[in-house]
Order: structure tokens, then sequence, then C-alpha cells
């Protein structure tokens, strides 16, 4: 499986976000892909591409700054094993694969007992914006809508889409549904 980048917070080790779209949105405001609720993070704090092995984070005039290993960096790149600071926010960069981050077997997902839990630990690595696409997924709304109801492009949806699919391990909305509902069903 193709190698992610995660970035772990160091103050709160559960807080933790995939880095699989091409550009993402870190900051406090709701919109934002990565959303961190903390009075030292602007808005729109920095805004994070993601290229072919390495992070480009760029700093969006935000007041507490951004900072890679405690420099401030308007426009930085970043690999694995670096240090990010948003405002007074600290994250781990790393490379890792899905599996590693899921952290569960194929055995587990088999296992109907056990189909809650992995479904749980599946919803916490949205995003707030991928979980709102997937809300509005799972409804039976087409991605054209969703775009519309969200006021996001029709590319930013799919590539939501897409993701919330590679997390659940799954290719199509009839087996993601699928496999939610076998979840209720056990």
């Amino acid at each position: 499986m193709k190698s992610t980048f995660v970035l772990r917070c160091s103050q709160a080790p559960f807080l933790q976000f995939v880095v699989c779209e091409s550009l993402a949105l870190l900051g406090r405001s709701s919109r934002c892909d990565f959303v961190v609720k903390d009075p030292s993070i602007s808005r729109r704090h920095a805004e994070i591409r993601l290229g072919e092995s390495i992070l480009h984070v760029s700093d969006l005039q935000s007041l507490n700054g951004t900072f890679v290993d405690d420099v401030r960096a308007d426009f930085e790149r970043v690999s694995s094993g670096r240090l990010l600071r948003f405002g007074n926010v600290e994250f781990a960069v790393a490379v890792e694969d899905l599996d590693s981050i899921l952290e569960f077997s194929e055995e587990e997902t088999d296992n109907q007992l056990d189909r809650a839990d992995v479904n749980g630990r599946c919803l916490q690595l949205l995003s707030d914006a991928q979980r709102r696409v997937f809300d509005l997924l799972v409804c039976g709304f087409a991605e054209k809508t969703i775009a519309k109801r969200l006021n996001l492009s029709i590319h930013t949806v799919h590539s939501h889409t897409k993701m919330i699919f590679k997390i659940f391990r799954v290719h199509s909305r009839a087996r993601l549904l699928a496999f939610l509902l076998n979840d209720i069903d056990g």
C-alpha cells in the first residue's frame, strides 16, 4: 500500500491528521480540512500541499506563525522526522502505510464483533471536511449535490470521497454502505 504522510500532535497523541489530498488547509475554522481548536491557531493558519515524497507547508499570514523545527517558516519543504508547529501546537511528521495508521488486521475487519470498533477508528481518521462529505454520502446524496450543499468544488468532494473509500477499504458507495450496514446488523 502507498505510504501516507501523518501529522501527530505532540501534546495530544490522539489528534492526528492523514495528509492524502494534494491541498489541505489547517486552522481553527470548521471549514478547514484539519481543524485545531486552539487559541494560538488562526482561522486559516496554514496550507499543506502534498508533493511526491515531501510536504510543502505555507503560512497563511497567521498571527502566531508556522515553524519547522522551531524556525519560523513562511514556506517550507517538510520531510518525515521533522517537527511542525502551528502557533503553540506541535506536530511530528511521519510517513506510514495506511494499514499501520489504522492499526487493525484483516481478521478484525472480518469479525463482526470487532466491526464497530473498526468503524470508529476509521471515522476518527476523517478530517472534519471529510466527515461532512461522509455524512452526506451515506445519506445517498450525489457528489454534485454534496458539492453544492457544502459549497465545495466537485473535485474537492471527489477527493474526499476517494479518501473515505480508502480509509474504509472499499471501492464504492455501495460497498461503504454494505460495510456500515453489516456493523448495524452484526
